[in-house]
């Protein structure tokens, strides 16, 4: 007899993971408010993927800071007018820095509590 025919099972659905977006960061305003940040965020009032919530603090700039994942958080301040603060120190503009859950993060006045998932 010949051999049966392989029969083809229609597999189950598979979510598509990006490897470079396994990681997410969550910033939690001092409001509860939260950021959800993938490698690669602006953070801005006006320039970036979160301006639905920082578009109102009027302290911060345009295109306040970046945060990126290389195996690690980092964040950047962009030379923003009002400062950007870890842990209650400030940053120098354009250097990386590395943030973990419970870091504190102030963009000019507005207080965020570090996550990572």
């Amino acid at each position: 007899l010949p051999p049966k025919p392989a029969v083809i099972q229609e597999s189950q659905k598979t979510e598509r993971i990006d490897l470079n977006q396994t990681n997410v960061l969550k910033l939690v305003h001092s409001s509860g408010r939260e950021l959800t940040i993938n490698s690669g965020d602006l953070l801005g009032r006006g320039q970036g993927q979160h301006t639905d919530i920082l578009s109102g603090f009027k302290f911060l700039s345009g295109k306040h800071a970046t945060i990126i994942s290389n195996g690690s958080w980092i964040i950047k301040d962009l030379n923003s007018t009002n400062k950007t603060y870890l842990n209650g120190n400030v940053l120098e503009a354009n250097k990386d820095y590395n943030i973990k859950t419970g870091d504190k993060i102030k963009l000019a006045d507005q207080e965020f509590t570090v996550y990572e998932n």
